[in-house]
């Protein structure tokens, strides 16, 4: 959502920049994407359920930055590596939950992680660019957050459940099905 809109955003007034200085934020939100290693690493310290929905604060703090953009570049910039640190983050300790799950199904799940990724981001691609036509800036970066907000509150949710995914034991599979074989 927000790439696709950064560049009408950078190219229109207050900034009026080229579409290839509007491209060098993208070389911004390295900075952002620097953090992943360390995200990664805390995941296999810290559950990484728990560290997805401090990402996912992260990324919503973002898109408040980015409404601050008409104030200072410098705010948009710091939205930039924010939500790259957040939305790599997330992406890493994702992958570290669903890799735990079955390691003999992992090219089989993460084929289905990748896929929803790329869908995802080409609705919210699709969504960015429908709400800079209706509502410009403000628009984006209210679209933007309320998708995070919405995120924020399934996360939420999941986690009061309590309801927390073992990684994969294969002699737990093996009882399964041992308990669940009919008796006659």
């Amino acid at each position: 959502m927000f790439w696709t809109s950064l560049a009408f955003y950078l190219e229109g007034s207050p900034y009026h920049y080229s579409s290839s200085i509007a491209g060098l934020f993208g070389l911004v939100g390295v900075a952002g994407a620097a953090g992943a290693p360390f995200v990664g690493r805390l995941a296999d310290k810290v559950a990484p359920k728990k560290i997805i929905g401090v990402l996912i604060v992260l990324t919503l703090l973002a898109y408040g930055l980015f409404g601050l953009s008409g104030l200072s570049i410098w705010s948009l910039i710091a939205g930039v590596i924010v939500l790259d640190l957040g939305v790599q983050g997330t992406q890493v300790s994702n992958q570290t939950r669903i890799y735990a799950l079955e390691p003999a199904a992992r090219s089989r799940i993460n084929t289905v992680f990748m896929v929803s990724t790329f869908a995802g981001g080409a609705a919210g691609s699709t969504l960015g660019s429908y709400a800079w036509h209706l509502w410009g800036w403000s628009g984006v970066c209210w679209t933007g957050g309320t998708f995070i907000a919405a995120a924020l509150m399934v996360w939420g949710s999941a986690s009061f459940k309590r309801i927390e995914v073992l990684p994969y034991n294969p002699v737990w599979k093996t009882e399964f099905d041992r308990i669940r074989k009919p008796h006659y």
